[in-house]
Order: C-alpha cells, then sequence, then structure tokens
C-alpha cells in the first residue's frame, strides 16, 4: 500500500472533518444545481522551511464556501467555524496553523444569474 504524501493526508483529514460536521464537500464545483450552502476543497501548496536540524513543511490550504444571498449568515457561520481550528492531526502528521498567515472573506459573486456569496479562505498549516 502506497502510503499518502503529507499534502493529500492533509487534504484528505480536512475533506472528512468537514463531512463529520455535516457539510457538503465538493473536490471542484459542481456542474448540476447544489442546495446551499456547499464548500469546495481548493488546492494545497506545499513549502518546504529550513530549521537547525531538519526541513519542515508548510501546508497553503484554499478552501471555498458558497452560498445564495439568503444564506449569508450560514456562509459566515461555515467560515468562522473552518477559521476557529488551529490544529489538525492526520494518522502521521500534526499541524499547527499559521493564524498570521491564514486570511478569510466573503465576496458577492454575479458571475451567474443568481446573486451568491463566495467565501474565501486561504489557511496555512505548518507541520511538527
Amino acid at each position: 500500500m502506497i502510503k499518502p504524501s503529507i499534502t493529500q493526508e492533509l487534504y484528505d483529514t480536512i475533506y472528512f472533518n468537514l463531512e463529520k460536521m455535516n457539510y457538503t464537500v465538493y473536490e471542484k464545483l459542481p456542474e448540476e444545481d447544489v442546495p446551499y450552502p456547499f464548500i469546495v476543497m481548493g488546492p494545497i501548496h506545499k513549502r518546504h522551511r529550513n530549521l537547525k536540524t531538519a526541513i519542515g513543511v508548510i501546508c497553503d490550504v484554499d478552501i471555498d464556501v458558497w452560498g445564495d444571498s439568503e444564506s449569508r449568515f450560514s456562509v459566515d457561520s461555515i467560515i468562522d467555524e473552518i477559521d476557529s481550528v488551529t490544529r489538525i492531526n492526520t494518522n502521521s502528521w500534526k499541524f499547527i496553523k499559521r493564524i498570521n498567515e491564514s486570511d478569510c472573506q466573503i465576496l458577492h459573486d454575479n458571475s451567474t444569474d443568481r446573486d451568491l456569496l463566495h467565501g474565501v479562505m486561504s489557511l496555512v498549516f505548518e507541520s511538527r
């Protein structure tokens, strides 16, 4: 059995934890109409960090929260709940969130015939 990479393990853990929190989660924007709000897991970017005795890993994780104009409170609550997570433990790794480098915002999206809200989360985690 092939061991998953550090980024795949982090992605899977976040994905499954969001599902356990009873959120609807997708790996990409759904092509069919689905009820709002929902979450789309975005890309993960891995960077290396030189330490005195080892090389650390920093992972930038993008998460998008989508809602319609009636679900503003839900979108904001979902973002707040996800943003409150400061530690993630996977099977092989421990991650701590770099709060000063993470960012969340809610944008209005009018690229469709509906007025949508797009919560954009850029979270940064460091392996321990």
